[in-house]
């Protein structure tokens, strides 16, 4: 990926990540009880709410708000993020839910302005055209990431962005991708027309 971040799952906090411990106390209770376990410790400023999906009866979506810290970055906005856990459609046009695929985060009562230069997507029926954010792709996403480690990463793209409206320019080495498809260089749709 040419980021020496590493990319995906490896730029969540490692305590933020569901390690094998994890795994095998969700499996013996719920993934949603370390799920929520990791929120509670890591992430309660951010005030989540969880609504739940009529149709399933799961959380089917979390809202979240990112306070800046005004002595790092005054006049900034606080803002609100949305992460759709449900109902997704994966690369391949499948519906599938968290934690089988990457969430949907798009933000809440305010507008984010797409380009290709600021990591934000535009335009999957998920978000009905509404632009939403990109803190990794599809296929870097495991069952070892967390709610709690999207949360977090929303929160340092958010950083990212407030710096990109100020200089046009996005901090720090990002992942290649194709301007026009937004996918990963490897895997550029453009080629295949």
């Amino acid at each position: 990926t040419g980021d020496p971040m590493g990319s995906g799952i490896e730029r969540m906090p490692k305590e933020l990540r569901m390690s094998k411990q994890d795994h095998e106390i969700a499996r013996s209770t719920t993934r949603w009880n370390v799920e929520k376990q990791k929120i509670d410790a890591y992430c309660w400023g951010m005030n989540p709410v969880f609504h739940q999906d009529r149709d399933s009866g799961k959380i089917g979506r979390v809202d979240f708000t990112i306070v800046p810290d005004q002595e790092t970055t005054p006049n900034a906005n606080t803002v609100q993020f949305r992460m759709v856990l449900c109902n997704i459609r994966d690369s391949e046009g499948n519906t599938k839910d968290y934690p089988n695929v990457l969430p949907l985060i798009v933000p809440l009562e305010w507008e984010i302005t797409y380009s290709h230069d600021n990591h934000s997507w535009r335009g999957t029926k998920n978000s009905n055209n509404k632009v939403h954010i990109c803190t990794m792709f599809d296929y870097q996403w495991t069952r070892d990431g967390s709610i709690a480690g999207l949360m977090m990463l929303t929160s340092i793209w958010y950083y990212k962005y407030l710096v990109w409206q100020r200089t046009g320019k996005w901090p720090g080495s990002g992942q290649k991708h194709c301007k026009a498809c937004s996918y990963e260089i490897n895997d550029c749709r453009c080629l295949l027309e």
